[in-house]
């Protein structure tokens, strides 16, 4: 029976720490999760390539990213597109919720579908 979790916070609460330790942790058990990202202002280094986090101290480097998720909701709409059409950043982000409400049914049915393929392809 596949389950979730919503993580969610303000910038620097540990989201992406906590998704991270999550994904590793379920992988050494030998499950198969999927991040599915539903924040369509995500910084795009977020996931996969290059980390923004902080480290420990001044010597350790910063933890790598989660890895990229299975589906990424800016795939629908995004936050800097949005906002190239007048908006700013939170008039953007209402907006782009708007718009994924009045589109749940699409969104759902190309996330399910993201996720499938994720999972044929490992």
């Amino acid at each position: 029976m596949p389950y979730g979790q919503i993580v969610s916070g303000p910038p620097g609460s540990g989201k992406t720490t906590y998704t991270r330790g999550l994904h590793e942790f379920l992988t050494l058990l030998k499950r198969r999760p999927h991040i599915v990202n539903f924040d369509p202002g995500a910084d795009p280094s977020t996931f996969g390539g290059s980390s923004s986090g902080v480290g420990d101290g001044p010597s350790s480097p910063p933890p790598p990213p989660p890895p990229p998720p299975s589906f990424d909701v800016r795939a629908l709409v995004d936050i800097n597109s949005v906002m190239s059409k007048g908006l700013g950043p939170n008039g953007a982000l209402q907006w782009s919720f708007d718009y994924l409400e009045r589109n749940a049914g699409a969104a759902l049915g190309r996330m399910k579908a993201a996720v499938v393929e994720a999972e044929r392809r490992r």
